[in-house]
């Protein structure tokens, strides 16, 4: 029987060579140990709209969905031991009941697992006041290729001993190693917060809004234009959502609506995601900018959407900068293809970069465009020789 094809949120779909799926890390340890030199391939709940995880022919799909276990290292301090596979709304719910949260939240919470978040260095509404996942780790194991262990890290929350070892596995998308298991520490539990919902005929006018939201130490401020919500609740409306310590006192420019809402108003945002999956074929560009760069960005990049006749939505994490552009495609892929370098220069112009938080994966691999010669190139492959000598793993470059 054919092995079954794997796909993620991107929509690429591949059919790997064969699927292993261990039980715990000890499962996966014999199986790497038992089959030297296969290409493998890392996966786990498959929320991610890169294509990192999607496995080639060649490949070993090694599904970590099932190393799903947690439990508290530390219950008084606040730190847990996740096993890769674990999903993020479980992490969600073994702090809440523990009397503490886990403020990394992304919207494909009840999916994405913790494994994944590491390898991309996921982020969420929260991320603007907490961090990403990198904020939160306080070691990692994983295991190379050949099954050799290793940690990096610990349980301690304050070490000083050299380089943070561990901080090169977070991000690295399964091209360093497997992640098994992952130390994290929780915050106390989130306080009073009043939420608000601003909003506008006009996408740019709800802009300028974000450095006073910033100044009142805004937990959270995110975005999205009247197409985005197409998917969501068809307002006919741009909208921001907010969260603030204090009441919100200040003047509204002129044509801003500002609505008192509730705790769940993230709803909305987060049901934009789902909802786009079954529209057409896109890709997301999950860009982001310097915070005061990002106006004029915005608007130079919906000119040239325009110019372009590229059907579009923005949506995002305003206060870190971050914007999920989604561009669907309507016959004129190979036109994307074309003119993507302009798009992104244009990144780069207003000192941008082409991923916040999802990652590169197969879908951006050819965009990044890093110099063999650089100082990044070379550290990084000076890495795969330590880590994964035999070229079993993705690579980056």
């Amino acid at each position: 029987m054919a092995n079954p094809s794997v796909t993620d949120c991107s929509g690429l779909l591949g059919t790997p060579n064969s699927i292993f799926q261990p039980q715990n890390p000890t499962e996966l340890r014999t199986f790497l140990s038992d089959h030297p030199n296969l290409a493998l391939r890392i996966g786990g709940g498959l929320t991610g709209v890169s294509g990192g995880a999607v496995p080639d022919a060649h490949e070993t799909y090694i599904d970590l969905s099932r190393c799903s276990e947690l439990s508290w290292y530390d219950h008084d301090s606040g730190i847990v031991i996740a096993e890769a596979g674990a999903t993020m709304q479980s992490l969600h719910d073994l702090a809440l009941e523990g009397g503490w949260q886990f403020p990394v939240m992304p919207g494909s919470k009840e999916k994405a697992t913790i494994g994944g978040m590491v390898a991309c260095n996921g982020g969420g509404p929260l991320s603007l006041k907490y961090g990403k996942m990198a904020h939160w780790i306080l070691g990692v194991d994983i295991v190379k290729p050949n099954g050799e262990e290793h940690r990096w890290g610990g349980p301690c929350t304050k070490v000083s001993e050299g380089c943070d070892w561990k901080s090169l596995i977070v991000g690295s998308e399964g091209t360093l190693g497997i992640i098994t298991r992952v130390i994290l520490r929780c915050a106390p539990s989130l306080p009073s917060l009043h939420h608000y919902r601003f909003a506008s005929d006009d996408f740019f006018a709800l802009l300028p809004l974000i450095p006073s939201l910033l100044q009142r130490d805004a937990y959270l401020i995110e975005i999205a234009d009247e197409p985005a919500l197409r998917f969501s609740s068809q307002a006919p409306e741009s909208v921001l959502w907010t969260a603030l310590p204090s009441p919100w006192t200040g003047e509204l420019p002129k044509g801003i609506r500002c609505q008192i809402s509730e705790p769940n108003q993230l709803d909305e945002r987060f049901a934009i995601g789902y909802g786009l999956q079954d529209y057409k074929r896109f890709i997301d560009l999950d860009v982001c900018f310097p915070v005061k760069n990002a106006c004029a960005a915005l608007r130079q990049l919906q000119g040239w959407f325009d110019l372009h006749q590229f059907e579009h939505v923005f949506f995002g994490h305003a206060g870190d900068g971050n914007y999920h552009i989604h561009v669907f495609f309507n016959d004129d892929v190979e036109k994307w293809q074309g003119l993507c370098p302009e798009f992104d220069a244009m990144v780069r112009h207003f000192e941008g970069h082409l991923s916040g938080e999802h990652g590169i994966g197969k879908i951006h691999r050819n965009r990044l465009n890093r110099p063999v010669e650089s100082i990044e190139s070379a550290a990084y492959i000076a890495l795969k020789n330590v880590l994964d000598p035999g070229g079993q793993l993705p690579t980056a470059t």
